[in-house]
Protein backbone atom coordinates (compact mmCIF):
# COMPACT_ATOMS: atom_id res chain seq x y z
CA UNK A 1 0.00 0.00 0.00
CA UNK A 2 1.28 3.39 -1.15
CA UNK A 3 2.11 5.75 1.73
CA UNK A 4 0.34 9.23 1.94
CA UNK A 5 1.53 11.83 3.44
CA UNK A 6 -0.83 13.90 5.82
CA UNK A 7 -1.39 17.53 5.25
CA UNK A 8 -0.08 17.92 8.86
CA UNK A 9 3.00 16.10 8.11
CA UNK A 10 3.63 17.89 5.04
CA UNK A 11 3.40 20.79 6.29
CA UNK A 12 5.61 19.90 9.23
CA UNK A 13 8.09 18.29 6.74
CA UNK A 14 8.07 21.36 4.27
CA UNK A 15 9.94 23.88 6.02
CA UNK A 16 13.05 22.14 6.15
CA UNK A 17 12.67 20.71 2.69
CA UNK A 18 15.35 20.10 0.20
CA UNK A 19 15.27 20.15 -3.69
CA UNK A 20 17.75 18.33 -5.91
CA UNK A 21 17.27 19.62 -9.43
CA UNK A 22 18.51 19.12 -12.84
CA UNK A 23 21.58 21.75 -13.21
CA UNK A 24 23.50 23.65 -13.26
CA UNK A 25 21.91 26.64 -12.28
CA UNK A 26 20.44 29.61 -14.83
CA UNK A 27 18.50 26.44 -16.67
CA UNK A 28 14.54 25.98 -17.15
CA UNK A 29 14.87 23.06 -14.51
CA UNK A 30 16.60 25.33 -12.05
CA UNK A 31 13.72 27.94 -12.55
CA UNK A 32 11.66 24.61 -11.90
CA UNK A 33 13.25 23.80 -8.72
CA UNK A 34 12.41 28.14 -7.48
CA UNK A 35 8.62 27.41 -8.64
CA UNK A 36 8.50 24.11 -6.57
CA UNK A 37 10.14 25.86 -3.65
CA UNK A 38 8.06 28.42 -3.29
CA UNK A 39 4.77 27.02 -3.99
CA UNK A 40 5.18 24.04 -1.71
CA UNK A 41 7.50 25.18 1.05
CA UNK A 42 7.18 27.47 3.92
CA UNK A 43 8.60 30.37 1.13
CA UNK A 44 5.33 30.41 -0.70
CA UNK A 45 2.18 32.01 0.35
CA UNK A 46 0.03 30.68 -2.50
CA UNK A 47 -1.42 26.94 -2.37
CA UNK A 48 -2.71 26.56 -5.36
CA UNK A 49 -3.81 23.10 -5.73
CA UNK A 50 -4.20 22.93 -9.66
CA UNK A 51 -2.36 25.92 -11.88
CA UNK A 52 0.13 26.29 -14.77
CA UNK A 53 2.63 27.71 -12.35
CA UNK A 54 4.07 30.92 -13.70
CA UNK A 55 7.31 32.92 -12.47
CA UNK A 56 5.53 35.72 -12.17
CA UNK A 57 2.08 35.17 -10.17
CA UNK A 58 4.33 32.63 -7.98
CA UNK A 59 6.95 35.02 -7.09
CA UNK A 60 4.65 38.05 -6.85
CA UNK A 61 2.75 36.04 -4.44
CA UNK A 62 5.87 35.79 -2.05
CA UNK A 63 7.14 39.50 -2.52
CA UNK A 64 3.23 40.66 -1.89
CA UNK A 65 2.70 38.90 1.05
CA UNK A 66 6.91 39.96 2.64
CA UNK A 67 8.28 36.09 2.37
CA UNK A 68 11.85 36.45 3.73
CA UNK A 69 13.88 35.58 0.64
CA UNK A 70 12.43 39.02 -1.09
CA UNK A 71 11.66 41.41 2.55
CA UNK A 72 15.14 43.05 2.27
CA UNK A 73 13.97 44.50 -1.02
CA UNK A 74 12.96 48.24 -1.13
CA UNK A 75 10.51 47.13 -3.75
CA UNK A 76 9.78 43.47 -3.93
CA UNK A 77 6.48 44.24 -5.96
CA UNK A 78 8.21 45.91 -8.61
CA UNK A 79 10.95 43.18 -8.83
CA UNK A 80 10.88 41.54 -12.76
CA UNK A 81 10.82 38.12 -12.75
CA UNK A 82 14.43 36.69 -13.26
CA UNK A 83 15.31 39.54 -10.29
CA UNK A 84 12.92 37.93 -7.58
CA UNK A 85 13.90 34.06 -9.35
CA UNK A 86 17.81 34.98 -8.74
CA UNK A 87 16.56 36.66 -5.24
CA UNK A 88 15.01 33.31 -3.84
CA UNK A 89 17.71 31.46 -4.98
CA UNK A 90 20.61 33.53 -3.23
CA UNK A 91 18.15 32.73 -0.46
CA UNK A 92 17.45 29.39 -1.07
CA UNK A 93 21.35 28.23 -2.15
CA UNK A 94 22.88 30.14 1.31
CA UNK A 95 20.20 27.59 3.43
CA UNK A 96 21.46 24.60 1.41
CA UNK A 97 17.72 24.25 0.36
CA UNK A 98 18.34 23.62 -3.20
CA UNK A 99 21.28 20.90 -4.22
CA UNK A 100 23.20 21.49 -8.01
CA UNK A 101 22.85 17.75 -9.79
CA UNK A 102 25.20 16.78 -12.71
CA UNK A 103 22.38 14.78 -14.52
CA UNK A 104 18.60 13.07 -13.74
CA UNK A 105 20.09 9.85 -12.52
CA UNK A 106 21.55 11.66 -9.72
CA UNK A 107 18.36 13.67 -8.82
CA UNK A 108 16.75 9.77 -9.11
CA UNK A 109 19.64 9.04 -6.29
CA UNK A 110 19.49 11.78 -3.40
CA UNK A 111 15.85 11.29 -3.57
CA UNK A 112 16.41 7.14 -2.73
CA UNK A 113 18.98 7.65 -0.24
CA UNK A 114 16.97 9.99 1.48
CA UNK A 115 19.64 13.12 0.92
CA UNK A 116 16.82 15.52 -0.33
CA UNK A 117 13.72 15.66 0.27
CA UNK A 118 12.28 16.51 -3.33
CA UNK A 119 13.67 16.26 -6.94
CA UNK A 120 12.76 18.04 -10.10
CA UNK A 121 13.39 16.83 -13.39
CA UNK A 122 12.14 17.72 -16.82
CA UNK A 123 9.67 14.73 -18.39
CA UNK A 124 8.20 16.13 -21.96
CA UNK A 125 8.24 18.94 -23.83
CA UNK A 126 5.78 20.43 -26.39
CA UNK A 127 8.65 20.29 -29.50
CA UNK A 128 10.65 17.59 -28.69
CA UNK A 129 8.60 15.17 -26.72
CA UNK A 130 9.06 13.24 -23.33
CA UNK A 131 12.11 12.70 -21.80
CA UNK A 132 12.93 8.98 -21.74
CA UNK A 133 15.18 9.24 -19.04
CA UNK A 134 13.09 10.37 -16.59
CA UNK A 135 10.41 7.82 -17.84
CA UNK A 136 12.55 5.06 -17.83
CA UNK A 137 14.01 6.28 -14.03
CA UNK A 138 10.53 5.82 -12.86
CA UNK A 139 9.45 3.10 -14.26
CA UNK A 140 12.54 0.44 -13.72
CA UNK A 141 14.60 2.08 -11.07
CA UNK A 142 12.82 4.29 -8.67
CA UNK A 143 10.31 3.87 -5.93
CA UNK A 144 9.65 7.44 -5.78
CA UNK A 145 6.32 9.06 -6.58
CA UNK A 146 5.42 12.01 -8.82
CA UNK A 147 3.74 14.41 -5.99
CA UNK A 148 3.12 17.91 -8.21
CA UNK A 149 3.97 18.58 -11.94
CA UNK A 150 5.10 22.41 -13.00
CA UNK A 151 4.29 23.38 -16.62
CA UNK A 152 6.87 26.33 -17.63
CA UNK A 153 7.10 28.71 -20.75
CA UNK A 154 10.40 27.85 -22.57
CA UNK A 155 11.29 32.08 -23.75
CA UNK A 156 14.53 31.90 -25.24
CA UNK A 157 16.64 35.10 -25.00
CA UNK A 158 19.50 36.95 -26.58
CA UNK A 159 22.27 37.07 -23.57
CA UNK A 160 25.41 39.74 -23.68
CA UNK A 161 27.51 41.08 -21.00
CA UNK A 162 27.29 44.35 -19.88
CA UNK A 163 28.73 47.07 -22.34
CA UNK A 164 27.61 44.62 -25.64
CA UNK A 165 25.23 46.02 -28.23
CA UNK A 166 23.61 43.88 -30.79
CA UNK A 167 25.63 45.00 -33.36
CA UNK A 168 28.66 43.68 -31.82
CA UNK A 169 27.51 40.01 -32.19
CA UNK A 170 29.06 38.04 -34.14
CA UNK A 171 29.63 34.93 -32.64
CA UNK A 172 26.53 33.20 -30.78
CA UNK A 173 26.82 30.12 -27.91
CA UNK A 174 24.07 28.07 -26.50
CA UNK A 175 23.11 24.16 -26.12
CA UNK A 176 22.36 23.26 -29.88
CA UNK A 177 18.66 22.74 -29.48
CA UNK A 178 18.27 26.40 -28.25
CA UNK A 179 20.34 26.94 -31.23
CA UNK A 180 18.44 25.05 -33.23
CA UNK A 181 14.95 26.79 -32.23
CA UNK A 182 16.21 29.99 -32.72
CA UNK A 183 17.57 29.71 -36.20
CA UNK A 184 15.39 31.89 -37.94
CA UNK A 185 15.78 34.57 -35.57
CA UNK A 186 18.97 34.58 -35.60
CA UNK A 187 19.27 34.62 -39.62
CA UNK A 188 16.83 37.48 -39.80
CA UNK A 189 18.05 39.77 -36.77
CA UNK A 190 22.27 38.82 -36.98
CA UNK A 191 23.30 38.12 -40.84
CA UNK A 192 25.88 35.83 -40.90
CA UNK A 193 26.46 35.17 -37.45
CA UNK A 194 28.36 31.74 -36.34
CA UNK A 195 27.30 29.66 -33.47
CA UNK A 196 29.05 27.53 -30.90
CA UNK A 197 27.57 24.68 -29.15
CA UNK A 198 27.76 24.39 -25.77
CA UNK A 199 26.64 21.83 -22.92
CA UNK A 200 23.84 23.80 -21.60
CA UNK A 201 22.53 27.35 -22.26
CA UNK A 202 23.49 28.31 -18.74
CA UNK A 203 27.31 27.51 -19.56
CA UNK A 204 26.80 29.53 -22.35
CA UNK A 205 25.38 32.62 -20.46
CA UNK A 206 28.38 31.98 -17.68
CA UNK A 207 31.06 32.76 -20.04
CA UNK A 208 29.96 35.82 -21.10
CA UNK A 209 31.15 37.32 -17.57
CA UNK A 210 33.22 34.01 -16.86
CA UNK A 211 30.91 34.09 -13.66
CA UNK A 212 30.40 30.79 -11.70
CA UNK A 213 27.17 29.99 -10.16
CA UNK A 214 27.07 29.65 -6.57
CA UNK A 215 29.04 26.70 -5.20
CA UNK A 216 26.71 24.04 -4.43
CA UNK A 217 28.10 19.97 -3.77
CA UNK A 218 31.33 20.42 -5.66
CA UNK A 219 30.06 23.02 -8.47
CA UNK A 220 29.39 20.20 -11.29
CA UNK A 221 27.66 21.20 -14.60
CA UNK A 222 25.63 19.22 -16.51
CA UNK A 223 23.72 18.60 -19.70
CA UNK A 224 20.95 21.38 -20.11
CA UNK A 225 17.45 20.55 -18.34
CA UNK A 226 16.45 19.79 -21.47
CA UNK A 227 13.25 22.09 -21.44
CA UNK A 228 15.16 22.76 -25.01
CA UNK A 229 15.82 19.65 -25.61
CA UNK A 230 14.08 17.03 -23.78
CA UNK A 231 14.86 14.65 -27.00
CA UNK A 232 18.36 14.80 -26.95
CA UNK A 233 20.27 14.07 -23.80
CA UNK A 234 22.37 11.43 -25.49
CA UNK A 235 23.65 14.17 -27.68
CA UNK A 236 25.47 16.00 -24.73
CA UNK A 237 28.08 13.23 -24.16
CA UNK A 238 28.91 13.45 -28.29
CA UNK A 239 29.37 17.30 -27.96
CA UNK A 240 33.13 18.77 -28.03
CA UNK A 241 33.38 20.55 -24.53
CA UNK A 242 33.99 24.32 -24.25
CA UNK A 243 35.83 26.76 -21.85
CA UNK A 244 33.66 29.46 -20.17
CA UNK A 245 35.60 31.60 -22.77
CA UNK A 246 33.88 29.66 -25.57
CA UNK A 247 37.28 28.01 -26.76
CA UNK A 248 37.29 24.01 -27.03
CA UNK A 249 39.46 21.80 -25.07
CA UNK A 250 42.27 19.69 -25.75
CA UNK A 251 40.96 15.62 -26.72
CA UNK A 252 42.20 15.00 -23.32
CA UNK A 253 40.88 17.39 -20.93
CA UNK A 254 37.48 17.28 -22.97
CA UNK A 255 37.25 13.62 -22.06
CA UNK A 256 38.05 14.54 -18.65
CA UNK A 257 35.27 16.99 -18.94
CA UNK A 258 32.21 15.12 -20.46
CA UNK A 259 33.28 12.47 -17.21
CA UNK A 260 32.59 15.01 -15.14
CA UNK A 261 29.22 15.85 -16.64
CA UNK A 262 29.99 19.17 -17.91
CA UNK A 263 32.73 19.88 -14.48
CA UNK A 264 33.41 23.86 -14.27
CA UNK A 265 36.43 24.87 -15.85
CA UNK A 266 37.51 27.96 -14.53
CA UNK A 267 41.44 28.23 -14.56
CA UNK A 268 42.25 27.13 -11.00
CA UNK A 269 43.51 30.70 -9.69
CA UNK A 270 39.81 31.50 -10.32
CA UNK A 271 38.62 28.50 -8.95
CA UNK A 272 40.27 28.82 -5.43
CA UNK A 273 38.47 32.16 -4.95
CA UNK A 274 35.05 31.35 -6.11
CA UNK A 275 35.50 28.67 -3.22
CA UNK A 276 34.80 30.97 -0.86
CA UNK A 277 31.31 31.14 0.66
CA UNK A 278 28.59 33.09 -1.22
CA UNK A 279 30.74 34.34 -3.99
CA UNK A 280 28.78 34.42 -7.39
CA UNK A 281 30.55 36.25 -9.67
CA UNK A 282 35.16 36.44 -10.47
CA UNK A 283 36.71 37.26 -13.29
CA UNK A 284 39.78 35.96 -15.28
CA UNK A 285 41.80 37.57 -17.80
CA UNK A 286 40.77 35.15 -20.60
CA UNK A 287 38.02 36.97 -23.05
CA UNK A 288 35.10 34.83 -24.43
CA UNK A 289 35.94 34.50 -27.88
CA UNK A 290 31.79 34.67 -28.40
CA UNK A 291 29.63 37.93 -27.58
CA UNK A 292 26.20 36.48 -26.91
CA UNK A 293 24.71 33.35 -25.95
CA UNK A 294 21.23 31.67 -25.69
CA UNK A 295 19.35 31.16 -22.73
CA UNK A 296 16.79 31.61 -19.75
CA UNK A 297 16.60 35.39 -18.42
CA UNK A 298 17.32 33.75 -14.90
CA UNK A 299 20.73 32.75 -16.05
CA UNK A 300 21.49 36.30 -17.06
CA UNK A 301 20.18 37.67 -13.87
CA UNK A 302 22.15 35.34 -11.89
CA UNK A 303 25.59 35.49 -13.96
CA UNK A 304 25.47 39.48 -14.25
CA UNK A 305 24.81 39.55 -17.91
CA UNK A 306 21.86 41.41 -19.76
CA UNK A 307 19.05 40.48 -22.01
CA UNK A 308 19.43 41.92 -25.61
CA UNK A 309 16.59 40.47 -27.21
CA UNK A 310 13.75 38.35 -25.31
CA UNK A 311 11.25 35.64 -26.68
CA UNK A 312 13.67 35.01 -29.94
CA UNK A 313 12.21 31.62 -30.12
CA UNK A 314 10.63 30.68 -33.63
CA UNK A 315 8.20 28.74 -31.80
CA UNK A 316 5.74 30.10 -29.99
CA UNK A 317 3.77 28.45 -27.27
CA UNK A 318 6.87 25.92 -26.24
CA UNK A 319 6.28 24.46 -22.94
CA UNK A 320 8.28 21.75 -20.84
CA UNK A 321 6.52 19.71 -17.81
CA UNK A 322 8.86 18.81 -15.39
CA UNK A 323 7.80 16.89 -12.39
CA UNK A 324 8.38 17.07 -8.44
CA UNK A 325 9.27 13.20 -6.73
CA UNK A 326 9.13 12.26 -3.37
CA UNK A 327 9.04 9.26 -1.19
CA UNK A 328 5.42 9.15 -0.12
CA UNK A 329 2.20 10.27 -2.26
CA UNK A 330 0.81 13.77 -2.44
CA UNK A 331 -3.02 14.16 -1.21
CA UNK A 332 -6.05 14.48 -3.01
CA UNK A 333 -6.49 17.95 -4.52
CA UNK A 334 -10.01 17.23 -6.06
CA UNK A 335 -8.16 17.87 -9.62
CA UNK A 336 -5.53 15.38 -10.50
CA UNK A 337 -3.58 13.05 -12.44
CA UNK A 338 -2.28 9.65 -12.15
CA UNK A 339 0.70 8.16 -13.65
CA UNK A 340 1.02 4.57 -14.10
CA UNK A 341 4.00 1.80 -15.84
CA UNK A 342 2.20 -0.79 -17.18
CA UNK A 343 3.45 -4.62 -17.92
CA UNK A 344 2.46 -7.10 -19.78
CA UNK A 345 2.16 -10.74 -19.07
CA UNK A 346 3.09 -11.55 -23.00
CA UNK A 347 2.95 -9.84 -26.20
CA UNK A 348 -0.22 -10.81 -27.84
CA UNK A 349 -2.83 -9.45 -29.96
CA UNK A 350 -5.19 -6.90 -28.35
CA UNK A 351 -3.38 -6.05 -25.23
CA UNK A 352 -3.39 -2.18 -25.42
CA UNK A 353 -7.27 -2.68 -26.50
CA UNK A 354 -7.92 -4.25 -23.69
CA UNK A 355 -5.99 -1.77 -20.92
CA UNK A 356 -7.73 1.15 -23.13
CA UNK A 357 -11.41 -0.72 -22.92
CA UNK A 358 -10.73 -0.65 -19.01
CA UNK A 359 -10.30 3.01 -18.94
CA UNK A 360 -13.16 3.70 -21.18
CA UNK A 361 -15.69 1.75 -19.37
CA UNK A 362 -15.06 3.71 -16.03
CA UNK A 363 -14.90 6.96 -18.29
CA UNK A 364 -11.61 8.11 -17.16
CA UNK A 365 -9.60 10.14 -20.18
CA UNK A 366 -6.07 9.05 -20.88
CA UNK A 367 -3.89 12.34 -21.10
CA UNK A 368 -0.66 10.61 -21.99
CA UNK A 369 0.17 6.85 -23.67
CA UNK A 370 3.35 5.68 -24.42
CA UNK A 371 5.28 2.77 -24.83
CA UNK A 372 8.96 2.07 -23.74
CA UNK A 373 11.06 -1.18 -24.10
CA UNK A 374 11.18 -2.82 -20.90
CA UNK A 375 15.38 -3.79 -21.66
CA UNK A 376 14.71 -7.28 -21.14
CA UNK A 377 14.30 -8.25 -25.16
CA UNK A 378 13.75 -6.56 -28.59
CA UNK A 379 10.13 -6.11 -29.06
CA UNK A 380 9.14 -6.31 -25.39
CA UNK A 381 7.34 -2.89 -24.39
CA UNK A 382 5.67 -1.57 -21.55
CA UNK A 383 3.00 1.07 -21.27
CA UNK A 384 3.36 4.64 -19.59
CA UNK A 385 -0.17 5.94 -19.01
CA UNK A 386 -1.24 9.24 -17.41
CA UNK A 387 -5.17 9.43 -16.72
CA UNK A 388 -7.05 12.05 -15.04
CA UNK A 389 -8.21 11.04 -11.49
CA UNK A 390 -6.93 10.35 -7.97
CA UNK A 391 -5.40 6.44 -7.44
CA UNK A 392 -8.14 5.64 -4.52
CA UNK A 393 -11.39 6.98 -6.45
CA UNK A 394 -13.89 4.14 -7.10
CA UNK A 395 -13.95 4.54 -10.69
CA UNK A 396 -9.96 4.54 -11.47
CA UNK A 397 -9.25 2.16 -8.59
CA UNK A 398 -12.22 -0.24 -10.26
CA UNK A 399 -9.76 0.24 -13.71
CA UNK A 400 -6.68 -0.83 -11.77
CA UNK A 401 -7.51 -3.51 -9.94
CA UNK A 402 -9.08 -5.15 -13.50
CA UNK A 403 -6.00 -4.27 -14.84
CA UNK A 404 -3.68 -5.93 -11.99
CA UNK A 405 -5.68 -9.50 -12.73
CA UNK A 406 -4.70 -9.27 -16.71
CA UNK A 407 -1.29 -7.96 -16.12
CA UNK A 408 1.87 -8.72 -14.87
CA UNK A 409 2.66 -5.31 -12.93
CA UNK A 410 0.57 -2.12 -12.63
CA UNK A 411 3.28 0.18 -11.29
CA UNK A 412 1.40 3.15 -9.58
CA UNK A 413 4.07 6.03 -10.15
CA UNK A 414 2.31 8.91 -8.39
CA UNK A 415 -1.31 10.51 -7.99
CA UNK A 416 -0.84 14.77 -8.08
CA UNK A 417 -2.60 17.48 -8.68
CA UNK A 418 -2.78 18.69 -12.08
CA UNK A 419 -1.21 21.58 -13.79
CA UNK A 420 -3.76 23.57 -15.88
Amino acid sequence: MHKILSKEAQGASLTAATYAYLGPAGTYCHQAALLALTEMSDLSIRQSNHAVLDVNSALDAAAALGADALSHCDDADGLNASEAAATLDAEASATGRLIECASISEVFDYIKRGRATYGVVPIENALEGSVNETLDAFAFNSKAFIVREIVLDIHHNLIVAPGTNLADVKVVASHPQALAQCREWLLANCPGVQTIATTSTAQAVRGLTNAVAPAIDDGIASCDDMSSDVAGQAQCSALPSYKPDGTQLAQGSAQLSHQAAGAQLAQSSARSGHQAAGAHTAQNNVQPSYQAAIGASLAAQIFGAKVAASQIEDHYGNQTRFVVMGNKMAMRSGNDKTSLALFMREDRPGTLLMILAEFAYAGLNLTKIQSRPTKQALGDYMFWIDVDGYADDLDLKTALDSLRLKLREVKLLGSYPCAR
